[in-house]
């Protein structure tokens, strides 16, 4: 690596080191000083991880493709890594996480890097949408955890660290897992299914004891696939007849999910059983098999 190579990624590397915030609360940046506030901060570690990750990949980049100096000669060389990404075939989401990492560095809106990265449209999401022919063999041999996962809807950061004292149960009988989710979070999430299937998370969590539940979590099957069946089992649950309720208690999707309407409050409770501020994302990343209704 050389003297130049050491000085524009030392730069990046320091910038984003600058605006770690771990423990400041982005809720209250967002409501004091509206997106703003948040510009100026990193409020989790998988996020600093995740941006430091891509980064460090543009500063290889500009390496072998250009002769920067120091930061500011490297910006313009974005747009054209960006392009590679997209000519590689990565995802839609792949390449917002790419922008992202760069206009939170230079402190500009992802539009100034690229502003006609393709969108992160629904067709465009193959994994977690469609069956892919290593799902069923991985699947076989973890029967067990694949139903703890529909049954509790956790991320796989979530499953890693949960211990069995996470498990509560309510007043009325009811059980759920306390969990702490992006940001540090602290959130519940009920445990559904029938009779047998809670049982079966009961069961789990009572023997671990203090311990982790699941000391291996595998890294090749679809969690996100699951929470989105958790999502769409607590959507269901909660949705109220679409033709009872008034406009402002309805949710209509937009872009390519026009016209797709669902129950707002429905929508609320599957929100924060997932662990999600809005409503917008369970209704365009989760809730797949809802058929529109208009």
């Amino acid at each position: 690596m050389g003297h130049k190579d050491k000085s524009f990624r030392r730069e990046m590397m320091a910038r984003l080191r600058s605006m770690l915030s771990i423990g400041r609360s982005k809720h209250k940046d967002k409501k004091a000083h509206g997106s703003r506030g948040i510009k100026e901060h990193i409020y989790s570690w998988d996020t600093f991880h995740a941006y430091k990750r891509w980064v460090s990949t543009f500063c290889d980049w500009c390496k072998k493709n250009g002769r920067p100096t120091d930061m500011a000669s490297c910006r313009p060389l974005a747009r054209g890594w960006i392009q590679s990404l997209i000519d590689e075939g990565k995802s839609p989401w792949t390449i917002a996480l790419a922008r992202s990492a760069l206009s939170k560095t230079y402190g500009c809106e992802g539009n100034d890097i690229m502003a006609d990265i393709p969108l992160c449209a629904r067709k465009s999401i193959k994994r977690s949408r469609h069956s892919v022919g290593m799902d069923a063999r991985i699947e076989e041999g973890w029967k067990p955890f694949i139903e703890f996962c529909r049954a509790t809807g956790l991320r796989r950061h979530e499953i890693k660290k949960l211990h069995g004292s996470d498990l509560r149960e309510d007043s009325r009988g009811a059980y759920a897992l306390y969990v702490k989710g992006k940001g540090g979070r602290e959130r519940i999430a009920p445990i559904i299914g029938d009779k047998v299937a809670i049982d079966a998370v009961v069961e789990k969590c009572m023997a671990a004891g203090s311990g982790l539940v699941w000391a291996n979590v595998p890294d090749k099957l679809d969690i996100h696939s699951y929470r989105a069946e958790y999502a769409q089992a607590i959507y269901n649950d909660a949705a109220r007849p679409l033709d009872t309720l008034s406009k402002k208690d309805r949710y209509v999707c937009r872009r390519d999910r026009k016209g797709t309407v669902y129950d707002r409050r429905a929508l609320e409770k599957a929100s924060h059983a997932l662990g999600h501020n809005r409503i917008s994302v369970v209704a365009d990343s989760y809730l797949w098999s809802k058929e529109s209704v208009k």
